[in-house]
């Protein structure tokens, strides 16, 4: 493994594990952020867990087309996310009315949801710095990762995911404070939509669906309410 795979793979793990809660401590200190809304996008992500297990093992049929079985995946965990957010919302944080909740809510859920995949470029730096040991088969595969893989093009990865996060939280949350049902299924499917580009047309597909995710996100939240400065 080259010196820069090593570089890559710390910069992507220390982005997973700490990203997200630096953004969070800004937003606290510089915009009155608060607490209980990302520690609720934590939990939530967490609590949706189990009934996302039992639905994914209830319609994935373990044998079949590679293509069917990820975009069912893809449609229970968007819509599970989705619904928790809404729930979220509607009963945990009824009295966290301002947009700077709703991006809380999204650093904390996908915070977590990235602090959970940074074990693997953690796995991959270590390995290549000879902390641990790994199969011939899997140090192969991490030799094979390219310095640009590796970092995901500038930790566009990372970026696109909390972004993705952010945008469904202010849509989640328009759709309960305004009473906007259709902007829950805007969030689906958009949410949805985003995991398939990535899927498919990688870090280039996933930066174009959530420019175009956060600028609905954006506009149907100014459509009802003047901007709330933080």
């Amino acid at each position: 493994m080259s010196t820069g795979q090593i570089i890559g793979f710390a910069v992507r793990g220390i982005s997973g594990t700490f990203g997200a809660f630096g953004i969070f401590m800004f937003l606290y200190r510089k915009h009155h952020g608060r607490i209980r809304p990302y520690l609720t996008g934590i939990l939530t992500l967490m609590i949706l867990a189990v009934p996302r297990k039992i639905i994914s093992d209830l319609l994935i049929p373990p044998e079949g087309e590679w293509a069917f079985r990820t975009a069912v995946s893809i449609l229970i965990g968007a819509f599970c996310e989705e619904i928790g957010r809404y729930f979220a919302f509607r009963y945990a944080l009824t009295e966290y009315n301002r947009v700077t909740d709703a991006f809380c809510y999204g650093l904390g859920h996908g915070g977590m949801e990235l602090f959970a995949l940074a074990q693997y470029p953690w796995e991959f730096f270590l390995a290549g710095t000879g902390l641990i040991s790994e199969n011939p088969e899997r140090l192969q595969m991490i030799s094979e990762i390219s310095f640009l893989d590796s970092m995901e093009v500038l930790l566009f990865d990372d970026c696109t995911a909390i972004a993705v996060h952010i945008a469904c939280s202010v849509l989640i949350y328009s759709s309960v404070r305004y009473e906007k049902k259709n902007y829950f299924l805007i969030s689906f499917l958009m949410h949805s939509l985003i995991n398939i580009i990535t899927l498919y047309f990688g870090v280039a597909g996933s930066a174009l669906g959530t420019a175009v995710l956060c600028y609905l996100a954006y506009q149907l939240y100014n459509k009802n309410k003047n901007y709330e400065v933080f």
